[in-house]
C-alpha cells in the first residue's frame, strides 16, 4: 500500500490534486471575511443580479415557472432579464440561495464557487498553455486577484465570473501555435464556448476576439489549415448546440422587440471609464497588474536582446495583451469614438473592459517567458512567483472590507449607486441580509438598470447619453413608473405562471401600471384583453382603470419550441459528459497497462 502511495505521489495526477486542495483552502480563506464579519458586499450591480437570482429561487420554491420574465424580482414587474442574461447560471444562484437560506450565507458560498472556479479554470488553461504546475498555480493566484478578480468580488460584476472562461479560450488559443499538427480540439472549443454562452454572453465576445488573434497566425502555421478550418467550424457548431437554450430565446426577444441595450458611453460630456491605478487596485490596476504590463512591454521592446529570445508564441501572447490593455486606456480618444451610438464598440460597453482579457494574456505571456529562462527552475524564482500570487489575492481584500464595513451605496446617487428605499439603515440592511426571509432585501433596493426594456423605434433611434443616468434618464423613468410607482392598495400575486395585479380606484382615470410589456406579453384588464395598448418610454403600459376594484393579469406567450431548446441543451451536455468521462478512462486503463 505504501508502495502504490509513494508511487501514486511520483504522478503528475498527484501534483494536480495538490492544486486543487491548494485552491479550495485559498478560496475558503478568501470568502471567510464575509462569513467571519457576517455581512455582505453590496457593489454597484449587487441589487441587479440579486433580484435576478431572487426570481429564480423563488420560481423553484414555488413551481411557478416562466422562463422569460420575471415573477417575483424587480418589482414583480414582468420585466425580461434571466432569459438573455444567462437563465440556466440565474436558477443555479436561486438553488444555491435556497440551500444556504440568507442572502449572507449565500454571498459566502457564491464566493468560494467563484474563487475556486477561476483558480481551477486559470490553472487548467496555462497546463493547456504547456506552463509548468508551479507557475499554473501562481498564475490563476494573480489572475483571481488582480483586475478581473475586482468586478465581482467588489462590484458584483459579472466580469470577473466571464473571465475564467476568457483565460480558458487563451489557453486554447495559445495551444493553437504550440500544435500545428492539431490546433483545435473541437469538442474542448465548443465546451468553453458553450459555458461562456451559457453564463456571460459579453465574455463570449471577449472569448471570441481571443481565438480570432491566436487563429490568425495558427492557420498560416498549421500543417493541415483545412482541417484546422473544419474543426473550427465544428466547434462553433457544437457550442450553438450546447448553448440553443441561450441565444434561441435571446433571438426571440430581440427580433420582436427594441431592447434597451445596457448602458453604453456613447457621449462627449463626460470622461470615458478607462483603466486606472491604484495601489491596492480598487480602481482597476494594482500595483502587481500595473507593474506585469510595464514588464510585458520592456520584454516586447528587448525581445531581440533577451537571453533566449522570445519565440513567436510567446510574443504574439504579450503583444495581444499590451495592445488590448492600451485598447482600454485613455491613449485612444475614447470620448470622440464614443459619440455614434451604433459604433460596434460600444457593444463592449466601457473601454476599460479591454484590460480583462488583456492582463489575462500578459499573464500567459511572461510565464510562458518566465519557464523558459534558466532562472525559472530555482527556488526563489519560484517562490517569489508564488509570492506575488499571494499578494495579489491579498490585495482584494482592501476594497471587499471597505465596502463590507460603511455600505456608502445606501445614500443613492443617480448613476452611481442602486435605488433604496427611504430611510434605510445600515443597521436595518445587516439584518435583512442574515434573515431567512429573503424577500426583505429584496425590498431594501433595486438597481436602476433599465437594461433589456422595451423601447418604441422613435427611442431607439434618437438615444443619447442623456437616456442614461442623468435626472431625465431612462432609468429615472423605470424609477418612476416601476419602482415607485404603487397603486392604491396595490397587491401583486403570481398565479399559474402569470402575474396578478390587483387596486383599488376612486373614479375611472387613466393611470401607468408597474409592469413591463413586450411584444409577446399578454395584457387582461377586468376581463378584456388589451390589444394595441399605449405605452410609456420603457414599455409600461398605460390604461383606463375603473372606479373600484381593478385586476390585471399579465401572461406570456412561450414560443412552443422552447422546451425542445431545453432538452437539446440538456442532452447534448450530458452526452458530451458522458463521452468525455470514457474518454478519460480509456486513457487512464492505457497508462495502466
Amino acid at each position: 500500500m505504501r508502495r502504490r502511495f509513494a508511487q501514486y505521489r511520483q504522478t503528475g495526477a498527484y501534483r494536480d490534486g495538490q492544486a486543487v486542495l491548494g485552491f479550495v483552502v485559498i478560496a475558503l480563506l478568501f470568502a471567510l471575511p464575509i462569513l467571519n464579519q457576517n455581512r455582505m458586499v453590496l457593489g454597484v450591480d449587487a441589487f441587479f443580479h440579486l433580484h435576478r437570482f431572487y426570481d429564480a429561487a423563488m420560481q423553484l420554491k414555488t413551481g411557478q415557472f416562466n422562463y422569460f420574465v420575471s415573477l417575483f424580482g424587480f418589482n414583480q414587474s414582468g420585466r425580461i432579464v434571466n432569459a438573455v442574461y444567462g437563465p440556466w447560471f440565474a436558477y443555479l444562484n436561486g438553488l444555491l440561495l435556497l440551500l444556504a437560506g440568507s442572502w449572507v450565507r449565500w454571498q459566502f458560498w457564491s464566493n468560494f464557487i467563484i474563487a475556486f472556479g477561476g483558480l481551477l479554470a486559470g490553472y487548467l488553461a496555462f497546463r493547456w498553455a504547456r506552463v509548468r504546475r508551479l507557475y499554473s498555480v501562481a498564475g490563476s493566484m494573480i489572475m483571481v486577484g488582480s483586475l478581473p478578480g475586482l468586478s465581482w468580488f467588489a462590484n458584483q460584476a459579472f466580469m470577473n465570473v466571464g473571465a475564467m472562461f476568457i483565460a480558458l479560450a487563451v489557453g486554447i488559443g495559445i495551444r493553437m501555435l504550440q500544435q500545428p499538427d492539431r490546433p483545435i480540439n473541437p469538442w474542448q472549443m465548443g465546451a468553453v464556448m458553450a459555458l461562456g454562452i451559457q453564463v456571460h454572453m459579453l465574455s463570449t465576445l471577449f472569448m471570441l476576439l481571443v481565438l480570432v488573434w491566436f487563429a490568425l497566425p495558427a492557420v498560416f502555421r498549421a500543417k493541415r489549415p483545412v482541417v484546422m478550418v473544419l474543426n473550427g467550424l465544428l466547434a462553433a457548431g457544437l457550442a450553438l448546440l450546447l448553448s440553443v437554450n441561450v441565444w434561441m430565446p435571446f433571438l426571440h426577444v430581440n427580433m420582436g422587440n427594441r431592447l434597451l441595450r445596457p448602458f453604453i458611453e456613447l457621449r462627449g460630456d463626460i470622461p470615458a471609464d478607462t483603466l486606472g491605478f491604484t495601489w491596492d487596485g480598487s480602481h482597476n490596476l494594482s500595483l502587481i497588474a500595473m507593474a506585469l504590463i510595464v514588464i510585458a512591454v520592456a520584454a516586447l521592446v528587448l525581445r531581440n536582446q533577451c537571453q533566449p529570445r522570445l519565440d513567436f508564441t510567446t510574443q504574439w501572447t504579450l503583444l495581444g495583451g499590451v495592445l488590448l490593455v492600451v485598447a482600454g486606456s485613455q491613449l485612444l480618444p475614447w470620448r470622440m469614438i464614443m459619440k455614434d451610438a451604433d459604433n460596434w464598440l460600444s457593444t463592449f460597453q466601457f473601454a476599460l473592459r479591454f484590460g480583462i482579457p488583456g492582463l489575462i494574456l500578459i499573464v500567459f505571456g511572461l510565464l510562458l517567458w518566465l519557464q523558459q529562462q534558466p532562472i525559472a527552475a530555482s527556488s526563489g524564482m519560484q517562490v517569489a512567483t508564488l509570492a506575488t500570487g499571494v499578494l495579489a489575492m491579498g490585495m482584494l481584500f482592501t476594497p471587499m472590507t471597505d465596502k463590507m464595513a460603511t455600505q456608502s451605496g445606501l445614500k443613492t446617487v443617480v448613476g452611481l449607486t442602486a435605488y433604496t428605499r427611504p430611510k434605510l439603515t445600515v443597521k436595518q440592511l445587516v439584518a435583512d441580509e442574515r434573515r431567512t426571509d429573503l424577500s426583505r432585501l429584496i425590498l431594501d433596493g433595486t438597481q436602476n438598470y433599465p437594461d433589456y426594456l422595451p423601447i418604441s423605434k422613435k427611442t431607439a433611434l434618437s438615444l443619447t447619453g442623456k437616456d442614461w443616468y442623468t435626472k431625465q434618464g431612462l432609468d429615472q423613468v423605470y424609477l418612476h413608473d416601476i419602482v415607485l410607482n404603487r397603486l392604491p392598495k396595490m397587491k401583486q400575486t403570481v398565479v399559474d405562471g402569470q402575474l396578478h395585479l390587483t387596486w383599488q380606484a376612486k373614479r375611472a382615470t387613466t393611470v401607468t401600471l408597474p409592469v413591463v410589456k413586450y411584444a409577446a406579453t399578454t395584457l387582461s384588464l377586468n376581463g378584456q384583453m388589451l390589444n394595441n395598448v399605449k405605452l410609456s418610454r420603457i414599455g409600461a403600459p398605460i390604461v383606463k382603470q375603473q372606479a373600484g376594484r381593478n385586476t390585471l393579469i399579465l401572461s406570456y406567450q412561450t414560443p412552443s419550441w422552447l422546451p425542445t431548446t431545453q432538452y437539446v441543451a440538456a442532452i447534448s451536455w450530458g452526452l458530451l459528459a458522458f463521452g468525455a468521462v470514457v474518454a478519460q478512462l480509456r486513457r487512464f486503463y492505457k497508462e495502466k497497462e
